[in-house]
């Protein structure tokens, strides 16, 4: 039996305090990017931020065999709302992750730290997922953010990787393999030129 997934307005229904959630932590963002400001000049190169859309939940819960519910979307997914952070310096990123994680009234649920330990891709970045209190229906929930932490240089490669490798992860050729070696070795290079570009700076 195929289910059937829920319906336009069971979809904004759910997804309305997931964007609660996210406002209520890209202002705490904001707080801290000034806080930061004070000691070096604009830390943050950008800022981005999403909610998952219908299409892209609905292929989350089915990649991992749930039912098309509302329901499960909520049980299984951490990563309905995101928040991207760009630095142009690890450090500076590195000083943003240690402020978020000792911010009261945010609990860290999950940290993955792909900086410190790529990916075999070579995909870097650091990834917080926090518990943020939004009221709903009357009572207090505490609903997943998800922030991603990167340099501009980890930026570039990410989205280059998503483009000519991710998208193109079930063809297992040859050339497929040749690509994913290839960018791997690229990802190495741009964090030895990223870490000397900021020891410059320093």
């Amino acid at each position: 039996m195929t289910v059937q997934m829920w319906t336009e307005e069971t979809y904004i229904e759910l997804i309305r305090p997931y964007a609660q959630a996210m406002g209520q932590m890209l202002s705490c963002v904001e707080e801290l990017q000034r806080e930061m400001a004070l000691f070096c000049d604009e830390p943050l190169h950008h800022v981005k931020s999403r909610i998952k859309t219908k299409e892209s939940i609905a292929g989350k819960l089915k990649e991992r065999g749930l039912a098309l519910t509302a329901e499960n979307a909520r049980e299984y997914l951490h990563d309905i709302a995101g928040i991207r952070l760009v630095f142009y310096f690890e450090s500076e990123l590195r000083q943003m992750a240690r402020l978020l994680e000792q911010r009261s009234g945010f609990a860290l649920i999950r940290k993955k730290d792909y900086i410190a330990h790529p990916k075999k891709s070579g995909y870097r970045s650091l990834h917080l997922i926090f518990c943020v209190p939004v009221l709903c229906e009357g009572h207090l929930d505490c609903l997943p953010v998800e922030i991603q932490l990167r340099t501009a240089g980890m930026d570039f490669w990410a989205g280059m990787e998503h483009r000519l490798c991710y998208k193109r992860a079930g063809e297992k050729t040859v050339r497929q393999n040749q690509l994913m070696e290839e960018f791997s070795g690229c990802a190495r290079l741009l964090a030895a030129l990223e870490k000397r570009i900021e020891d410059f700076a320093m």
